[in-house]
C-alpha cells in the first residue's frame, strides 16, 4: 500500500493536558505529512488552554474530545478508541502520540509502515535508553519497569512506557476493554498483548529531551499494579502448599532421623513433596493461572514432572549444601528452595500453564 494511502486511513490520537504551542506545531506538520485524521482529547485542561483546542479544530481540521475533569492518560486513550470506532469504522488502526512534540515525524512515519509491514501486531517506538541526554529517572524508572515486567510476565520489551504505538482496527476493538486510567493503562496493553498472543514489534526512535518534556510522572511500582499480580497470586500459594511442606518435612525428619543423614533427608523430601504438590497444583491452577484454555492433563502431568525435578534439586542442593555449612538442615532447605521457587515460577508460566493456542503455533508476545 503506499504510504500517503496508509496515511489517509490511520488516526492519529493525541491525549493531553494543558497543551501548548508545540501541539500545534506537531498538529502542523503531521498535517503537512499527509496524516489527516487526527483527534485530540482534553483530559480536563485548565481554561486558559482552550485556545490551543480552538486552533487544533479550526485551523486543521481536527476532532477534539473533552473530559470534563481530568481523568488521566488510559482514560483518555479509550475516549478516542470509542470515538474512533463509532465515527471512523473504515479506519486501518491508530497511532498513539504524546503532544510534547518529543515524537519525530520521520519517527511516526516509521511507525505507520511498521503497522503496513506487521500487521495485526502492537507496534512500539523504543527510545534508547543509553543515551545520556535522557534523564536519569526515566531511564531508571523504564529499567525496573522492563525487567519487572520480563521477570513477573515473560514480556521482552525494551521501552515499557513509550507513547509512540500503532496499532490495527481490530487491536484498537480489543484494547478499548483494557483496565487503567492513567499510566498504567499503557502497560497493562502489553499484558493484554501477551495473553492475546499479540506479537510486540519494537523500532528505534530518537526523541528529542528538552526542558519543557522531559518530565515523566510514571512510576512502575504505583502505575504498574498489574505486572506484580500474578506473581503475588504465585508467591500466596506457594507459600500455602511450602507450608503444608516444610511441616510434613520436619516430620518426616524427626521420624527417621536415625538413619544415614542422606537418606533420611531424602526420603523426608520425597514424603512432604508428594503431598505438598498436590496441594500446589489445585491451587496454582485455580488461583494462578486460571486460563480455561490450557489442557488439564497436560499441565497436570508437566506440573508433576517440574515437581518431580524441583523435589530431586531439593533433596540434592540440600543435602550436600548440608555437609558443607555448619547450619541447620531446615534452614539450608529454606535457601535451596527460594532459589528454585523463582526458577519455577518462570516454567510454569511459560511451559507448564501456557496457552494452548500458543502450544498449537501461535505468536509469542514478546519481540
Amino acid at each position: 500500500m503506499p504510504a500517503h494511502m496508509l496515511k489517509a486511513d490511520i488516526m492519529i490520537v493525541i491525549p493531553v493536558y494543558n497543551p501548548d504551542n508545540k501541539m500545534i506545531d506537531m498538529i502542523r506538520t503531521l498535517r503537512e505529512d499527509g496524516f489527516r485524521k487526527i483527534v485530540i482529547v482534553n483530559d480536563g485542561s485548565d481554561a486558559n488552554r482552550e485556545i490551543c483546542f480552538e486552533r487544533a479544530k479550526d485551523d486543521y481540521d481536527c476532532d477534539v474530545l473533552t473530559h470534563a475533569v481530568h481523568l488521566g492518560k488510559g482514560r483518555s486513550i479509550k475516549t478516542a478508541f470509542n470515538f474512533i470506532l463509532t465515527h471512523y469504522p473504515q479506519c486501518s488502526g491508530v497511532i498513539t502520540v504524546d503532544a510534547m512534540g518529543q515524537y519525530s515525524i520521520r519517527d511516526i512515519d516509521r511507525c505507520s509502515e511498521e503497522m503496513s509491514i506487521n500487521p495485526g501486531e502492537l507496534i512500539l517506538g523504543c527510545r534508547n535508553f543509553h543515551d545520556e541526554s535522557m534523564p536519569k529517572k526515566s531511564r531508571v524508572m523504564n529499567t525496573i519497569s522492563s525487567k519487572a515486567i520480563q521477570i513477573m510476565c515473560g514480556i521482552k520489551v525494551t521501552d515499557t512506557t513509550t507513547g509512540l504505538r500503532g496499532l490495527s482496527k481490530e487491536l484498537v476493538e480489543s484494547f478499548i476493554t483494557v483496565s487503567g486510567e492513567n499510566f498504567d493503562y499503557e502497560m497493562n496493553e502489553l499484558l493484554e498483548s501477551k495473553e492475546k498472543d499479540v506479537h510486540i514489534h519494537e523500532f528505534p526512535i530518537t526523541v528529542d529531551y528538552t526542558e519543557d518534556n522531559i518530565t515523566s510522572h510514571f512510576n512502575p511500582l504505583v502505575n504498574s499494579p498489574k505486572i506484580y499480580l500474578v506473581f503475588l497470586r504465585y508467591t500466596a500459594t506457594s507459600i500455602v502448599a511450602y507450608i503444608v511442606d516444610l511441616l510434613l518435612f520436619s516430620i518426616f525428619v524427626g521420624a527417621f532421623r536415625n538413619h544415614a543423614v542422606h537418606e533420611y533427608i531424602m526420603i523426608s523430601t520425597i514424603l512432604a513433596r508428594c503431598v505438598s504438590a498436590t496441594v500446589n497444583f489445585f491451587l496454582t491452577k485455580t488461583v494462578v493461572f486460571a486460563n480455561h484454555s490450557v489442557r488439564k492433563e497436560q499441565a497436570l502431568m508437566r506440573f508433576y514432572f517440574i515437581a518431580a525435578l524441583q523435589m530431586m534439586a531439593s533433596a540434592v542442593g540440600v543435602t550436600y549444601v548440608y555437609k558443607i555449612l555448619p547450619i541447620a538442615v531446615t534452614l539450608v532447605k529454606v535457601i535451596i528452595d527460594a532459589l528454585l521457587f523463582m526458577l519455577c515460577f518462570q516454567i510454569q508460566r511459560e511451559w507448564v500453564f501456557k496457552d494452548k493456542n500458543s502450544d498449537d503455533g501461535a505468536a509469542g508476545a514478546a519481540a
